[in-house]
């Protein structure tokens, strides 16, 4: 009988024992899955997915308890023409060199970086004033910079991969809306891009360049340009 016994809890303790193998395993691979919907597969860094439920974490805190963080977005420069040039798989390579250059460099300040899409990262990172928004920005231009990866063909007098960097900084003014914030970034960035690339720009709501206006009407205007319905007139002045 009690030989019966022990075979029964050897048994119950087997069986309980393989469930929760089981149960570990099934948790470890959903972790794995969850873990690769959040990452971006040429890089390894955070997808946009990832980066934007972040973005929302930093928001909160900062409605919630005034934690002012920068949202920071960087395009390298001219990458088209650099993929044209070397091909696909060397464009790859200079993305991932990128990524894994500013990883290390944003580890330094807390911060988080992920791909947002193509040639552009994002970086997120708890600042308290503006003054680290400036260095944040400009080592991050020069981390890309120091790389030193040949781009011979950018035609700009520059034969090395650069960034460009636009920042927007959180303040009472940005509103409720975490569009906005964004928004701002990438304004700051087309400034950045319009001011010769390989530099960087923060937003200032104070700044006239930094009013959507004068970008739309820079951009009606090329496109009335392109399609021959701007013309000259003249008129004579006269003195009455």
């Amino acid at each position: 009988v009690n030989w019966k016994l022990n075979e029964e809890r050897y048994n119950v303790f087997l069986n309980a024992l393989e469930a929760k193998i089981q149960h570990k395993e099934a948790t470890e691979r959903g972790q794995a899955l969850l873990n690769l919907s959040r990452t971006d597969p040429l890089t390894g860094l955070e997808n946009r997915r990832a980066i934007d439920e972040k973005l929302r974490d930093y928001w909160s805190d900062w409605q919630r308890s005034g934690s002012s963080f920068v949202a920071i977005l960087i395009d390298v420069d001219f990458f088209k023409r650099f993929n044209d040039f070397y091909g696909h798989q060397e464009g790859d390579r200079c993305l991932i060199l990128v990524a894994n250059a500013l990883a290390d460099m944003i580890k330094q300040h807390n911060g988080s970086i992920g791909r947002y899409g193509g040639e552009e990262f994002i970086v997120l990172a708890r600042m308290e004033k503006r003054e680290q928004v400036a260095d944040i920005v400009e080592a991050i231009r020069s981390t890309v910079e120091n790389l030193a990866l040949p781009h011979e063909h950018r035609r700009d007098g520059t034969s090395v991969v650069t960034v460009s960097v636009g920042a927007a900084f959180t303040r009472v003014q940005t509103g409720a809306k975490l569009e906005k914030i964004i928004h701002e970034a990438d304004r700051a960035l087309y400034l950045a891009k319009a001011g010769g690339r390989n530099c960087t720009w923060l937003f200032d709501s104070n700044d006239p360049q930094s009013s959507d206006e004068s970008e739309n009407i820079a951009a009606l205007l090329k496109i009335a340009i392109g399609q021959d319905l701007v013309s000259l007139v003249y008129q004579p002045i006269q003195n009455v």
